[in-house]
């Protein structure tokens, strides 16, 4: 989320918006501060950083619509809603699996086990991001050699 606020205040500052962006460090302060009290009741010093969480997604989704707006576009044309619920889907079911299958080994194993698996599930990860992202340039380079 803090990657989407920053981009999407980046928006917002080229557009000359700095008073939404004024408005929206204020409205997260201003939920950030009527939320600590009751979660602190309910889930003690964790209750704070929820918070905090939580109104740093408000904050978020407010610069995202403001930005929508400003290059008058969806807000899901913005942010690949679809993508990112297949990808935390698909890697919550390959964790649920994985858990499952080392839940009865000693602390260490599962520790050298759940090291691998990130770092391969990082490695793929890398691997298919920039592959997309090195034919997506190719095709952005032909189009521009076509213009010229």
């Amino acid at each position: 989320v803090q990657n989407s606020v920053a981009a999407d205040r980046w928006c917002l500052q080229c557009y000359n918006k700095a008073f939404i962006i004024l408005k929206g460090s204020i409205l997260d302060i201003l939920i950030a501060i009527t939320l600590m009290p009751p979660f602190y009741y309910l889930l003690g010093l964790k209750g704070v950083a929820l918070a905090i969480v939580v109104s740093t997604y408000f904050q978020s989704y407010y610069y995202l619509y403001h930005s929508s707006h400003m290059l008058q576009t969806k807000v899901d044309k913005l942010v690949p809603f679809k993508i990112l619920f297949f990808r935390f889907t698909g890697f919550a079911f390959l964790f649920g699996v994985f858990y499952y299958l080392v839940q009865n080994n000693s602390n260490l194993l599962i520790l050298i086990f759940s090291s691998i698996f990130v770092l391969v599930i990082v490695i793929c990860s890398l691997f298919f991001y920039f592959r997309v992202n090195r034919f997506q340039l190719k095709i952005l380079n032909l189009k521009s050699r076509k213009e010229k």
